[in-house]
């Protein structure tokens, strides 16, 4: 099973759902490498397997079908469990998420996607076989 950080859940309550299937978590790493750290931090806590980084997206999509129904559910405040309840992401902000929502998404957006390259990952590296 791979959870992605834009869940309508909390990566803690996916991971409670998991029983005996491993869970692997998708980070599309931010832009501040605390917030990315802490995100981190709770999937080995909540008992993931192993991170999945989301090297080639660093900004949303911006499919015709989404644009021509306004489908944006991040803007509206959808998908951000995982950010709005990190603690690193709800310091950056002067109100919560639940008194003032549309801040958070100001932030998230500010914050979301940081392109990576194989150098930001020590230790790694494209397989043979992916090249």
């Amino acid at each position: 099973m791979v959870a992605s950080t834009l869940t309508v859940d909390p990566l803690e309550e996916v991971a409670d759902e998991f029983g005996d299937t491993p869970g692997l978590f998708q980070l599309y790493t931010p832009t501040d490498r605390d917030l990315a750290a802490s995100l981190v931090h709770r999937a080995e806590q909540a008992g993931y397997k192993g991170i999945v980084v989301t090297l080639d997206t660093w900004v949303t999509g911006w499919r015709p079908r989404d644009l021509s129904t306004a489908n944006f559910p991040q803007l509206r405040g959808h998908c951000l469990a995982n950010y709005t309840s990190d603690p690193v992401f709800r310091a950056r902000l002067a109100r919560t998420p639940e008194e003032d929502p549309q801040s958070a998404v100001l932030l998230w957006t500010q914050l979301f996607g940081n392109p990576l390259t194989w150098d930001d990952l020590p230790g790694s590296g494209p397989s043979p076989t992916s090249r």
